[in-house]
C-alpha cells in the first residue's frame, strides 16, 4: 500500500511507522500484542501536542465500516485504530487529497528540483535553475520515464512557498512528489573549485524515502557541463531500472545539441523561462533575446518567445519567432520538434492536417504528452467540434495533475451551454492547485455570460491583484461595467489600459472605448476612436489591430448607409488580412460585410462577385459551420426582395450553426439574431419577432460586439409590445432604449 505520507500532509513519521508495522507481510514482524500497539500510540499522542479535530461531513452512502465479531473480541483496540485511520481519510473534508495516487504499475516518474548552490558564491545561483532545467530537458527525451516539466515544478514550488528556499526537507520532497504525482525526486548540489564544477545528484524513492543512488560528476569548466549532464542522465536511467535494451533504444540526443552549446545563452533562457511561467512576458522576451543573440539557432528560445508574443497579442512577432523555431527544429529532441511543428502548423486552418500529423507522431512516442493533447484540443475547439475537444481535455485532466486544460475545457462546455460544468472544473483547479489569474478570468467570463456581474467583478479583482502588470484582467473589468450599464466606470477602466506599456493594450483601450460609444449611439465619437486606434495600430505595425479598426470604421459607415466609404474600409481590412495570412473570425465577417455593403449599393455585378468570394472563403474550410456567414448573407439578399419566408429559412439555418454564448469566441450572436427578428416583424409574425428580440436583450457578448443592435432591440420590442397591446411593457422597453441612447448624436 501507498504510505500515508504520500497521500496526506501532517502525518508524522512515527504514525507512519506504527501503521507500516501493522501491515508487514510476515505476521511475526507485526505487533504481537495489542498492548504493544497501545504503548506506541500513547507515546505518539503524548509527543503530538497540537490536537487535530476531525469534523465529520456527510459521507457517501457507499462508505461503510463493518466491525466483525473477531475485531470486537480484540477489546476494541484494533477497531479504534482502524476508525482513527479511516476517519482521517473519509472525514477529512475536501482536499488536495482528492488527487489520485500513482498506480504501482506506471513507468518511473520523476521531478527534478532546483539544485543547491554550495559554492558560497551568489553569482552562481543561476545554475540552481539551469541544472534542474538541463536534466529535466535531457530526461524528458525518454519514452520510458515520466518527468515533470519545469512549469509544473514552478507551480508546485509557488504553491508550497519554496521558490526562494535553498534546501528542501524530507517533508518538502514528499509534498512535491505528492502534488506532482511522481514516485522519484532528483535533488542535487554543486560547488565550484577554480574553473571546475563538481555536480552531485541524489535520486530518492519517495514511496519509501530511500536514497536509490548518489551520483557525482566533475565538469572541467562551463563548456564541459553539458556532456556531464548527459553522463548523469544515463546513470539516472540505469538507477531507475530501465533495462539495457530500453536505454539502448531510448531517445537520448546530447543535451547541448537539443538546447544550445552556450552555457551563457542557456542561463539567459532559463531566467527568461522563470519570468515566462510567472506571466511576465516582456521580461522573459528581453532575457531570451539575449540567449538567441549568443546562439541564433537556439530553437527552444524562439519557441518560448513565440508563446510570449502570442499571449501579449503580437501576432507578427509570434510568426517570426515560431518560424525561427521551426527553421532550427531539427536540432531539437523529438518531443520538442513535434511540438514546435504542431504549433507552427496549427496557426492556420489550411495546415491543421499537418499539425495533427505532427501531434500524432508525438503521441506515438509520448502517448500522454499533456501539451500535445491540449494543442489538439484547441484545434478541435477552433473547428467548433466541441465534443471532440472536451474528450481530449478530459484525458488531459483525468490524472488530476495541474494543466491548462482546466481552463481550455471551459470554452467547449460554455459552447454547449454547460455553464455549471465549466464553473465546477475551474473551481476544482483553484481548490486543488494554485490561485491562477487565467482561471479567475475564466470564472469571471463564465459569470458574465450568465449575467452574474458582481461575481464576475469579484473574480477579476482577484486576477488583477495576482498580476497587476498584465492588462487583460483590467480589460475584462471594463467589459463588466459596460455589461452592467455603468458606462462611466467602464470608460474609466478602459482608460487605465493606456497606462500599460504594451502597445496592444493601448490600441485595444481606444477601440474598446469606441465600442462603448457605439452602444450609446455616440456614432461620431465612436468613429473618431476607431480612427485613432487605426492610426496607433499602424504606427506600432500591429496588422491585426489595423484590420480590426478598418472593420469597425466600415461597420459604422455601413449602418449610416455611407456605402462607398464602408466598402473602402472593408476592402482595406481584408487586404491587410490577406497580406498577413490571417484566418481570424474577422476575415469571414469582413467578407460578409463587404457583400452586404454591395447589396446596399444595388451593384449587381459586384454583388455577385462578392457573394462568390464569400462562398469560396467559407465552403472549403475545415470548420464547416462557418458556412453560416453565407446563409446569413443569403437571408439578407432575400430580405432585399421582400421574400420573408425564404429569408427566415436562411437565417434559421445560419443560427443553427452557432454555439451557445461563449466569451472567448467572436460569434456576433446579435448579428445573426437581429435579421431573423426583423424578418418575422416584417412578415407580421409579431410573437416570433418578439421572442427573437428578447433573446438579443438577454445577450451579454452582444452588447460589446454589436452594441447598436442590442440598443435597437429595445426600441423594436417597444413597437411590438405596443402593437400587441402590452402598453406597460412597451413603455419599459422604450425607456431602456432611451436610457442607452440618451446621449446619442
Amino acid at each position: 500500500p501507498e504510505p500515508i505520507t504520500a497521500l496526506r500532509t501532517g502525518v508524522t513519521q512515527e504514525l507512519e511507522r506504527i501503521i507500516n508495522k501493522a501491515l508487514v507481510k510476515d505476521p511475526s514482524d507485526r505487533y504481537q500484542h495489542a498492548d504493544d500497539m497501545i504503548v506506541d500510540l500513547r507515546k505518539l499522542k503524548k509527543d503530538s501536542k497540537p490536537e487535530v479535530t476531525i469534523t465529520r461531513e456527510k459521507t457517501s452512502p457507499e462508505i461503510t465500516l463493518k466491525a466483525s465479531r473477531r475485531m470486537l473480541l480484540l477489546g476494541g483496540v484494533f477497531l479504534a485504530v482502524f476508525i482513527i485511520i479511516a476517519g482521517y481519510f473519509i472525514f477529512k473534508g475536501k482536499p488536495e487529497s482528492e488527487m489520485p495516487v500513482i498506480e504501482p504499475d506506471e513507468k518511473p516518474s520523476l521531478a527534478v528540483v532546483y539544485f543547491e548552490n554550495k559554492s558560497g558564491d551568489k553569482k552562481l545561483d543561476n545554475w540552481r535553475d539551469a541544472f534542474s532545467e538541463l536534466l529535466t530537458t535531457d530526461l524528458s527525451q525518454s519514452r520510458y520515464l515520466k518527468v515533470l516539466r519545469s512549469d509544473e515544478i514552478y507551480s508546485i514550488f509557488k504553491k508550497l512557498n519554496l521558490l526562494e528556499v535553498e534546501k528542501y526537507s524530507s517533508e518538502n520532497l514528499r509534498e512535491i512528489a505528492k502534488r506532482g504525482r511522481v514516485n522519484h525526486i532528483l535533488k542535487g548540489s554543486y560547488i565550484k573549485a577554480g574553473d571546475n564544477f563538481v555536480i552531485t545528484a541524489m535520486l530518492i524513492n519517495v514511496t519509501n524515502g530511500e536514497t536509490i543512488s548518489s551520483l557525482s560528476v566533475k565538469a572541467e569548466g562551463e563548456k564541459n557541463i553539458f556532456p556531464k549532464v548527459d553522463e548523469l542522465t544515463r546513470e539516472i536511467k540505469s538507477k531507475l531500472k530501465l533495462t539495457n535494451d530500453q536505454i539502448a533504444s531510448d531517445m537520448d540526443k546530447e543535451v547541448g545539441k537539443i538546447t544550445t552549446s552556450s552555457p551563457e545563452a542557456y542561463q539567459y533562457y532559463v531566467q527568461g523561462r522563470k519570468y515566462h511561467i510567472a506571466g511576465e512576458y516582456r521580461k522573459s522576451i528581453q532575457l531570451t533575446e539575449k540567449a538567441v543573440a549568443i546562439d541564433p539557432e537556439f530553437a527552444m528560445a524562439y519557441r518560448s518567445m513565440a508563446t510570449a508574443y502570442s499571449n501579449m497579442g503580437y501576432r507578427s512577432e509570434w510568426k517570426k519567432c515560431i518560424r525561427n523555431a521551426m527553421k532550427f527544429s531539427d536540432r531539437l529532441s523529438d518531443r520538442e520538434r513535434y511540438l514546435i511543428q504542431g504549433n507552427f502548423y496549427n496557426s492556420s486552418e489550411k495546415t491543421y492536417d499537418k499539425a495533427i500529423e505532427s501531434y500524432n507522431k508525438l503521441f506515438q512516442l509520448y502517448p500522454q504528452d499533456s501539451i500535445g493533447i491540449t494543442s489538439v484540443g484547441l484545434i478541435y475547439a477552433n473547428l467548433e467540434k466541441w465534443d471532440k475537444a472536451i474528450e481530449l481535455y478530459e484525458v488531459s485532466i483525468s490524472n488530476k495533475k495541474e494543466s491548462i486544460s482546466y481552463l481550455n475545457i471551459a470554452t467547449p462546455y460554455q459552447a454547449k451551454g454547460l455553464y455549471e460544468k465549466a464553473r465546477e472544473v475551474l473551481e476544482y483547479y483553484l481548490n486543488n492547485f494554485q490561485d491562477h489569474y487565467l482561471i479567475r478570468l475564466g470564472l469571471a467570463e463564465n459569470y458574465i455570460i450568465q449575467q452574474k456581474f458582481d461575481l464576475a467583478l469579484s473574480e477579476v479583482e482577484k486576477a488583477i491583484s495576482l498580476v497587476p502588470h498584465i492588462p487583460l484582467p483590467q480589460e475584462i473589468k471594463a467589459d463588466i461595467y459596460l455589461f452592467k450599464g455603468d458606462f462611466k466606470e467602464s470608460e474609466k477602466a478602459y482608460e487605465k489600459l493606456l497606462d500599460y506599456k504594451e502597445n496592444t493594450a493601448q490600441v485595444r483601450a481606444i477601440g474598446c472605448i469606441g465600442n462603448l460609444y457605439f452602444l450609446q449611439g455616440r456614432l461620431a465619437e465612436a468613429e473618431s476612436k476607431f480612427k485613432r486606434a487605426l492610426k496607433m495600430a499602424k504606427k506600432f505595425d500591429l496588422k491585426f489591430w489595423s484590420a480590426y479598426s478598418h472593420f469597425n470604421i466600415g461597420y459604422k459607415y455601413l449602418i449610416s448607409e455611407k456605402f462607398e466609404e464602408s466598402l473602402n474600409e472593408f476592402t482595406e481590412g481584408l487586404t491587410i488580412y490577406k497580406e498577413f495570412d490571417e484566418e481570424y473570425y474577422l476575415s469571414f465577417t469582413g467578407g460578409y460585410f463587404k457583400a452586404i455593403t454591395l447589396l446596399g449599393m444595388n451593384s449587381a455585378d459586384r454583388v455577385q462577385k462578392a457573394e462568390d468570394e464569400l462562398l469560396e472563403c467559407v465552403k472549403n474550410r475545415m470548420n464547416k459551420k462557418l458556412i453560416r456567414f453565407y446563409y446569413l448573407y443569403k437571408g439578407q439578399k432575400k430580405m432585399k426582395k421582400n421574400q420573408y419566408s425564404k429569408a427566415i429559412e436562411h437565417f434559421n439555418h445560419a443560427l443553427s450553426l452557432l454555439p451557445s454564448q461563449n466569451y472567448r469566441g467572436n460569434y456576433y450572436y446579435a448579428l445573426f439574431i437581429d435579421p431573423l427578428a426583423f424578418a418575422y416583424f416584417k412578415s407580421g409574425s409579431l410573437e416570433k419577432a418578439q421572442k427573437e428580440y428578447e433573446k438579443i436583450t438577454t445577450l451579454t457578448i452582444g452588447r460589446w460586439y454589436s452594441g447598436d443592435i442590442y440598443a435597437k432591440a429595445f426600441y423594436q420590442l417597444g413597437k411590438i409590445y405596443e402593437q400587441r397591446g402590452f402598453k406597460g411593457k412597451a413603455i419599459d422597453s422604450y425607456q431602456k432604449f432611451i436610457d442607452l441612447w440618451k446621449n446619442c448624436d
